[in-house]
């Protein structure tokens, strides 16, 4: 749930930890 505070949007989980990783 760490991942979606960063981005500050309501996506899901999996997708935004994807997206952290590549950022």
């Amino acid at each position: 749930h760490v991942s979606v505070m960063i981005f500050g949007r309501a996506t899901p989980v999996e997708l935004d930890f994807g997206q952290v990783e590549k950022q």
